[in-house]
């Protein structure tokens, strides 16, 4: 069952990365992080929301774990155990999956199949190393990443490996993006809210977001003065078409939203909310506290309003 976040009351500091969690909660995690790789006899290091194992066979390895720290935590602490085991048991088995594949990587009729686009957060992709992948920046919190969509992992391709077959970035993003389009349909739903229509794309899997790069093929999520969109987690994408001075009402509802929804997780991609308009992508910034908000719109979106007032 679903718990709520809640805050420590311990003196005891739990990680920022991991705010989420009650100084027990956090114990326990820990706990069963140690005690899935003390079964499997290898040595790890956890610092700074990431866990890096320590053995020869596995030195290059590490991987996030705050959005699975997010995931437990919407569990009693009884559970943590299994959604660790269930994770890291998919992690290694994927290892086995890539080793095979290693072997066809540089022919790419053979390995073009598993190519996707992903939207990451930007601290994700630098902590990815992002001078070595392949990447388009969408906003300072967001960039579109060429990545491996394989079973049970998803792995960024490198610039090294993409040298090797010679093709354009550009070919390689069209080739990403229309597997990632065809893998997964994403089904857009349409919730009224005060009067208005918003459009959600909410998903099991993590590609949800990457409708944003389908953007001017969608007459019907783009509205004449473009739209609003909230990608506050990697499953759920919100967008709101602009005909009319209606935008405001939108923007007061989806702040709120966008930002509880990211600051819980899991799988938080980005707080902001972004105006798409003729193929950019703006951030409007604004801050959000105690319930009150405070909008501070770019100068090209108040031009926009004035301009249907």
């Amino acid at each position: 069952m679903f718990s709520f976040f809640k805050k420590s009351s311990k003196k005891e500091e739990v990680p920022v990365w991991a705010s989420f969690f009650t100084e027990e909660e956090y114990a326990k995690f820990i706990s069963e992080l140690e005690g899935y790789f003390k079964r499997k006899k290898l040595d790890i290091q956890i610092a700074d929301g990431v866990i890096h194992i320590l053995n020869e066979a596995y030195k290059n390895n590490s991987y996030g774990i705050q959005n699975l720290a997010q995931t437990c935590g919407h569990f009693t602490s009884k559970e943590y155990g299994k959604q660790i085991e269930s994770h890291f048991d998919g992690l290694f088995r994927s290892l086995k999956f890539m080793q095979e594949l290693e072997k066809d990587k540089s022919d790419f009729e053979k390995i073009k199949q598993y190519l996707g686009v992903k939207i990451y957060p930007t601290a994700f992709a630098h902590q990815s190393n992002k001078s070595v992948s392949i990447s388009k920046k969408i906003t300072d919190k967001l960039y579109a990443v060429l990545v491996f969509d394989l079973p049970e992992t998803i792995n960024n391709v490198t610039q090294e490996e993409a040298n090797k077959w010679g093709i354009d970035h550009e070919e390689l993003f069209r080739i990403g993006k229309k597997n990632t389009r065809h893998k997964y349909p994403n089904s857009v739903t349409k919730q009224e809210a005060n009067g208005l229509d918003l459009f959600s794309i909410s998903t099991e899997h993590l590609f949800s977001t990457s409708i944003i790069l389908d953007l001017e093929t969608r007459p019907d999520l783009v509205g004449s003065k473009g739209c609003l969109i909230g990608c506050p987690t990697r499953h759920l994408t919100v967008i709101y078409r602009i005909e009319n001075m209606e935008v405001t009402t939108a923007i007061s509802m989806m702040i709120p939203a966008n930002y509880s929804i990211f600051n819980q997780g899991p799988g938080s991609l980005t707080d902001e909310l972004i105006w798409y308009y003729d193929g950019v992508f703006e951030v409007q910034p604004y801050v959000f506290s105690g319930g009150k908000i405070e909008f501070t719109p770019t100068e090209s979106f108040v031009q926009m309003l004035n301009l249907m007032q």
